[in-house]
């Protein structure tokens, strides 16, 4: 039998055919491809002690950063999710707000991670100045925003430590403040995933993003625990969460002189930079209110350049009982 030989124009179209087939059958089945390596995020539902924790430390963290400044008025959860460590490295800007920490009992190091305008912010609004944002392109920060810094994540891991000792045995240990992503890249796999819960601070009115990430591969020791709901239910103190949520809420207070009772026709002879008489007398205590019920007795004076009271007596009602 004579061989055959094909031609350079068949050889061609072999070529350009090979594949077709395969490609042909993927789309008749109307799918594609599909790698567990595109996922972004990951949605975290069923740990159902680990969503307790991040609850109860956004509510004891506005208590203790409260303390810092009045004008932090509200701390929330926004969302946990599950992220790969060199996503979360890539959305941070520089400088950054990276901070170490680790738990004790668990391997791994975590990090919280504060939004750098937040950290301007707060100075700014502790010496006096406005919440508004600041502009962080390549600013590095001064020795007195690194004290605030470490302020902030002191007050934030003790809050940390309380929540998750709510449900847990360990002690939260703060390590460093890293400014550069990029020192801290080679501390895990780019593919190490991590658990991350977003958090809202609010500074009067104006909110900023906080971060804390947990090595996820961290919680297996202790996974089981944290899912069974049954189990978690008696680790929480319903009570302390109240009391924690009642002690956070905010009210009026007021303070109130005794006035006197007046002419209308003297009233409206008075003019800018007349001085009017009171029954009260000048050392007499003023009555303190809250939310309009009088509570406590002071004596007026000042504080810097701010009007003050000075507590001098809390009404007891059940003496009066």
């Amino acid at each position: 039998m004579a061989e055959q030989v094909l031609g350079q124009d068949e050889v061609d179209l072999l070529l350009k055919s090979l594949g077709k087939e395969e490609e042909h059958e993927e789309k008749s089945l109307g799918y594609t491809k599909f790698s567990v390596d595109d996922l972004d995020h990951i949605s975290l539902g069923t740990i159902a002690g680990l969503e307790i924790i991040l609850e109860k430390l956004s509510r004891l963290a506005r208590a203790k950063l409260s303390t810092l400044t009045v004008a932090i008025n509200n701390v929330f959860k926004a969302e946990t999710s599950l992220i790969r460590f060199e996503d979360l490295l890539t959305k941070l800007p520089v400088p950054s707000c990276i901070n170490l920490f680790t738990i004790s009992g668990l391997k791994g190091t975590h990090f919280l991670i504060l939004d750098p305008r937040m950290v301007y912010s707060v100075v700014s609004v502790i010496f006096g100045g406005s919440a508004k944002p600041y502009k962080i392109e390549g600013k590095e920060f001064t020795k007195l925003e690194l004290k605030i810094i470490r302020k902030i994540v002191d007050l934030m891991l003790q809050a940390f430590q309380e929540s998750w000792n709510t449900i847990l045995p360990g002690e939260i240990i703060y390590l460093e403040t890293e400014v550069n992503p990029a020192l801290i890249a080679p501390m895990n796999s780019k593919k190490e995933m991590f658990i991350q819960s977003h958090f809202n601070i609010e500074i009067d009115g104006i909110e900023y993003p906080m971060y804390i990430a947990i090595q996820n591969s961290s919680l297996e020791p202790v996974i089981d625990r944290l899912r069974n709901v049954s189990e978690v239910s008696d680790y929480v103190n319903y009570e302390e969460i109240l009391k924690n949520i009642i002690n956070n809420l905010m009210v009026d207070l007021s303070v109130s002189i005794d006035g006197g009772t007046f002419l209308i026709g003297d009233i409206l002879e008075w003019e800018v930079g007349d001085q009017i008489t009171l029954k009260a007398l000048a050392n007499k205590p003023v009555k303190v209110n809250v939310v309009g019920i009088h509570k406590m007795y002071g004596v007026l004076g000042r504080s810097g350049s701010k009007k003050a009271v000075k507590i001098l007596k809390i009404i007891d009602y059940k003496e009066n009982t």
